[in-house]
């Protein structure tokens, strides 16, 4: 909200009260106790009436949003444990034409990418524009860390689509695991856009660009809040310039 201010008419954070699964539990550590959790939506939400607060609806309630996004198969997550129909219910529950959808753990440096964006998907360009990412300016795969869209394109264009799964092999070795086997929604997104059916764009970083902090271990890491007022201002190390990801060491002597 620092950085985007007035252009934010408002922020849904998307919570999935469900355990952690797959890779994301194991790579994220053990989540928060809830009450302590709760109260820092709580305090969130009283920083601006902007924000607010949408507890993500058992699964059998998300059948609605599953058959609008997918043909066949109801993929709540994915192989790995990220997010499906979470994301797809993010977007959905936001009120705003445009929609920036992004993860809770990443931040921004903004120097015009948002109005360029907005002026993409506008002009029917791109049904997807994302912003450059730090360190890969020749990056061309889609991601759902950060991405703008219109929702009702989306669905006009794209929506329902196929839910992909892994190949054969590995998805059988999934099931013996009783974990299941669906790819990751970007990497769902990434097939369609492949196959020509959605049109990307990740625009330049002399625009601003995002950077992704990869574990909680990182955000709790001493002086972290000094490093996110340097990125929001556009002014990193040349280490932490060379990648996506936060680099703890990038900012020891910064």
């Amino acid at each position: 909200m620092r950085v985007f201010g007035s252009h934010l008419s408002e922020l849904v954070v998307i919570v999935d009260g469900s355990r952690p699964t797959g890779r994301i539990a194991a790579a994220q550590g053990p989540a928060p106790e809830r009450a302590e959790f709760q109260r820092g939506l709580a305090r969130l939400a009283q920083l601006d009436p902007r924000v607010r607060i949408v507890w993500l609806p058992e699964e059998p309630a998300l059948e609605p949003t599953a058959r609008r996004w997918f043909v066949r198969g109801r993929p709540l997550r994915c192989q790995a444990g990220t997010p499906i129909l979470a994301f797809a219910y993010a977007l959905e529950s936001a009120s705003s034409p445009i929609v920036l959808r992004c993860d809770c753990d990443m931040l921004f440096f903004e120097n015009g990418w948002l109005e360029e964006g907005c002026a993409q998907l506008r002009a029917g360009r791109a049904l997807i524009v994302e912003p450059g990412r730090l360190g890969s300016d020749h990056e061309t795969t889609l991601s759902t860390r950060a991405m703008l869209t219109r929702p009702l394109e989306l669905k006009r264009q794209l929506l329902p689509m196929r839910a992909h799964r892994l190949g054969l092999v590995r998805r059988l070795h999934r099931r013996l695991q009783s974990r299941p086997s669906w790819l990751a929604l970007e990497q769902m997104l990434e097939i369609e856009r492949r196959r020509g059916r959605l049109e990307h764009l990740i625009l330049p970083e002399s625009l601003g660009y995002s950077v992704h902090v990869a574990t909680r271990a990182d955000a709790a890491s001493p002086g972290f809040e000094r490093c996110v007022g340097a990125i929001e201002a556009g002014a990193v190390p040349a280490a932490q310039a060379r990648s996506w990801n936060f680099l703890r060491d990038a900012w020891a002597c910064a």
